[in-house]
């Protein structure tokens, strides 16, 4: 049976700049469905953590979901396998075992389930990772488990460190990224833990969603999280509340915080926050700068993209609606839906669109008097655009993009299923430079910029 849609590219795509291939990874049957990058043994290089987990469908939370089929079921929750490796896809240790079943397993938001820090003070990196529901903590030169313990549920999805606290201790949380087991509200509750794994404090926060990110918010040298909308210390003592929230009730589901981007502009740190109905700039104090009501904002970023302004501007991509531009004032500076790209053939399964975790991300020119670019990833092969929202670049692909047949998948998203391609911007050669990582589940591709050799 032909799968496979042919999707005509027009002379348009053909004109576009292209970046430089550098090199194809065959990630053999350890691919996952998440990339982390991060130095984990303590030679100045960055080396690759490929995760292989059903994100936050490991939880018996959905056990129920008749839409899912049998994919929730099967495999189990507790399916999981973590294999570092180098930048050149060979492997360094495996935790856990390879999926190797022919019909691909679902997973979705799994992109906080790893962090990495040295947690106990040894001087060497540790890897922290959620499993069903556990914490492992994992040497980072070796992969040898040093650490575990069970948490209070199995829906925990998001983990980070505070390693700059008060009191140099660093302080591990844990937190719900989607659907919570009552009394808790979406998104919630979140953990403390000490560097033995010890529960310090429990607490639920407003609007709390898919990500944290940590900044040291009121210049005490210490790092806080923003957790949903409110700016939490590392002791779980709550610093603000963003002011639109203050004495108001939320709809959890429905307002929740998506994504955040955080960035410094003339000596101020800001957020700019997609938070599920509206999108906000806000400042390190809690007060709002501005806010505009949008169709769903599921993800922005901050970069320089617009090359007639200086200032960084806003990117924003609305669930399944329109993608927007944003200067730094809220004005809005364009719209529009971006185009699929499938170069070598769209498969039919593919009936329903993508809803990715993280569709875009920002990749920074190597020359400072030159524009970022949005790579977006969640329309087939990944493209670059600019500050006007229009094409800009490509990436030449190899034969090993076009999607294998999947005939037995539920009417469910398909990046779910490793249908999709992700993208991770990093400098991985040190020499200044950020490379572009696109890789699903199969195959990693790196590049560099065009101008760079």
């Amino acid at each position: 049976m032909n799968i496979i849609r042919l999707f005509k590219q027009t002379s348009l795509w053909k004109k576009l700049p292209q970046a430089k291939l550098r090199t194809v990874l065959n990630l053999e049957n350890f691919g996952g469905a998440e990339l982390f990058i991060h130095d984990i043994n303590d030679d100045g290089l960055p080396e690759f953590l490929w995760l292989q987990s059903k994100g936050i469908f490991k939880s018996d939370l959905y056990l129920n979901n008749k839409r899912l089929g049998a994919h929730i079921h099967h495999p189990p929750g507790d399916m999981f396998c973590l294999t570092a490796t180098r930048v050149d896809g060979s492997v360094i240790w495996q935790y856990g075992t390879p999926f190797s079943e022919p019909d691909p397993y679902i997973s979705h938001a799994g992109e906080m389930m790893i962090t990495c820090c040295d947690i106990d003070g040894d001087g060497h990196v540790e890897v922290l990772a959620l499993r069903k529901q556990e914490l492992l903590v994992l040497e980072g030169n070796s992969g040898r488990l040093k650490n575990s313990c069970v948490l209070p549920q199995d829906n925990f999805a998001a983990v980070t460190t505070f390693c700059n606290t008060s009191n140099s201790s660093p302080v591990i949380l844990v937190s719900v990224m989607a659907d919570s087991y009552p009394p808790y509200t979406y998104g919630n509750p979140t953990l403390f833990l000490d560097k033995s794994l010890n529960i310090l404090h429990l607490a639920e926060h407003i609007g709390s969603g898919h990500r944290i990110p940590l900044t040291d918010a009121d210049g005490d040298g210490a790092e806080e999280a923003l957790l949903g909308y409110q700016m939490v210390k590392s002791d779980g003592t709550i610093l603000w509340t963003l002011d639109l929230w203050q004495g108001k009730q939320i709809d959890p589901f429905a307002q929740h915080v998506d994504q955040v981007s955080h960035f410094k502009w003339n000596g101020r740190d800001l957020f700019a926050i997609a938070g599920s109905d509206r999108l906000y700039l806000i400042d390190s104090t809690g007060v709002t700068i501005w806010s505009q009501m949008l169709p769903h904002p599921q993800y922005c970023l901050i970069g320089r993209f617009d090359s007639s302004d200086s200032r960084p501007s806003l990117f924003v991509t609305n669930r399944r609606e329109m993608m927007h531009g944003f200067d730094l004032d809220g004005h809005e500076t364009w719209r529009r839906m971006l185009p699929e790209n499938w170069p070598m053939g769209k498969p039919n399964t593919l009936a329903r669109p993508f809803h990715k975790g993280v569709p875009a991300v920002v990749w920074h020119s190597p020359d400072l008097k030159s524009q970022d670019i949005v790579v977006y990833s969640e329309a087939g092969w990944p493209y670059g655009v600019n500050g006007s929202g229009r094409l800009c670049l490509r990436f030449p692909h190899t034969g090993e993009i076009l999607k294998p047949a999947c005939a037995n998948l539920p009417n469910h998203r398909p990046d779910d299923f490793g249908l999709s391609f992700s993208c991770a911007a990093y400098d991985i050669d040190r020499d200044g430079n950020e490379e572009m990582v696109i890789f699903d589940r199969r195959y990693a591709w790196i590049y560099s910029w065009p101008s760079v050799q």
